[in-house]
């Protein structure tokens, strides 16, 4: 039996800059907040026709994290990462 390679995107240590904090003195301004993502893909023998709409677009996954850092204010950090996980987990 032919032994499947994982198949994984990483994105590492991605910057951004968050409204976060439940303190008066976090809520003054954004704060630098760290990211770090493994993807696990579908096995490479899953047929995709050459079509963006049949892969994870990494790009789509960046720039949406991006965007919902930016997007409002997260009292905790476990809000935010269950916003990153879900808009992860809605990627085909």
């Amino acid at each position: 039996m032919a032994h499947e390679l994982e198949r994984r995107i990483f994105i590492r240590d991605f910057r951004l800059s968050v409204s976060i904090g439940i303190h008066d003195f976090e809520k003054d301004g954004p704060q630098t907040v760290v990211v770090s993502i493994d993807l696990l893909l579908e096995p490479v023998g899953t047929a995709h026709g050459d079509k963006i709409a049949n892969v994870l677009n990494y790009d789509v996954v960046h720039d949406g994290i991006a965007a919902l850092a930016k997007s409002r204010h997260f009292s905790l950090q476990e809000t935010l990462v269950e916003a990153i996980l879900d808009l992860c987990l809605a990627q085909p």
